[in-house]
């Protein structure tokens, strides 16, 4: 985790999520719980929604094309299918790309 605050208060393993919504990306560092509530809240969309690619180098992702939400869920998902996967930093490439097709 980082040494971040939790834009909602509790300090407890805060960490750093982005997220887009509308051609806007957002950053927020929150608890573990305040992001299971942010990601409950968003996993219904999440799952009727369809991955945007982007072209390497464009917008404020890390070097993987993930946002934190999406990372977390690639993790979950290489993890369950064999893969070796960081626990964290950036997400090899080869890995998103394997997740997206998988969809």
């Amino acid at each position: 985790m980082y040494p971040f605050s939790n834009d909602f208060g509790d300090e407890s393993d805060v960490a750093r999520y982005t997220f887009a919504l509308n051609g806007v990306e957002y950053e927020v560092d929150l608890s573990v719980e305040d992001y299971d509530v942010l990601n409950a809240a968003l996993r219904p969309f999440i799952e009727m929604a369809r991955v945007v690619k982007r072209a390497k180098g464009s917008g404020s992702r890390g070097e993987s094309g993930v946002t934190g939400l999406e990372a977390d869920e690639v993790r979950e998902w290489a993890l369950a299918n064999g893969y070796e996967v960081p626990e964290d930093g950036p997400i090899p490439e080869e890995l998103v790309e394997a997740w997206e097709a998988s969809r």
